[in-house]
């Protein structure tokens, strides 16, 4: 795992709280273990089968962590990123599955801004806030690239990003309505 993002993850098991927004790909706390395994490969096709391995499992960890540890996620994804055919029809049927699925836990939020919201606050540019109990750490915006990250703990960078945030919110589909979007994504796989 790259250092800058060691650090990441260790901030994300210290948030209360984690908003994600994505624009081509589901967020990694929510991707099935196929889908994972797709994107590091196409990432990097020589990478050693144990360094696969051990990003599989350090994304396995992540997400029990979210899961029984109880952080709040409230994840906005474009529809884009439910559409695109990563790892064939069974892997995004799977992962599709999971992301309604996943909706059940009561820590966690799942909202699909739908392609017909056309232009928006964020497109195009994937970012993650991350919430902490008062007595850890200030929040944080955190954006990643492909060979590092930038973490934006500025006062006025993380009040940016949390307008963004709350217009995407607003732009998308609601909880219940996202899952149907998702479903109908899904029933489209089968056609």
């Amino acid at each position: 795992m790259p250092r800058w993002f060691r650090r990441y993850v260790g901030l994300e098991s210290a948030a209360a709280e984690i908003r994600t927004y994505e624009t081509e790909l589901i967020p990694g706390l929510l991707q099935t273990a196929d889908y994972a395994h797709t994107l590091i490969n196409s990432s990097n096709p020589e990478m050693p089968a144990d360094e696969v391995a051990n990003r599989l499992k350090v994304r396995t960890e992540r997400q029990e962590r979210l899961l029984n540890d109880g952080a709040r996620l409230v994840a906005v994804i474009s529809e884009a990123a439910i559409r695109r055919m990563v790892g064939g029809r069974a892997v995004m049927s799977d992962q599709l599955e999971l992301l309604v699925d996943v909706q059940q836990q009561a820590q966690v939020e799942v909202q699909i801004v739908p392609c017909s919201a056309g232009a928006h606050p964020g497109a195009g540019f994937p970012f993650v806030l991350l919430r902490f109990p008062d007595d850890v750490a200030p929040s944080l915006a955190y954006t990643e690239s492909l060979t590092s990250a930038a973490y934006h703990d500025r006062q006025a960078d993380v009040e940016t990003y949390t307008v963004v945030f709350d217009r995407l919110r607003a732009t998308a589909s609601s909880p219940a309505e996202s899952a149907e979007l998702i479903r109908r994504a899904a029933r489209d796989l089968q056609a």
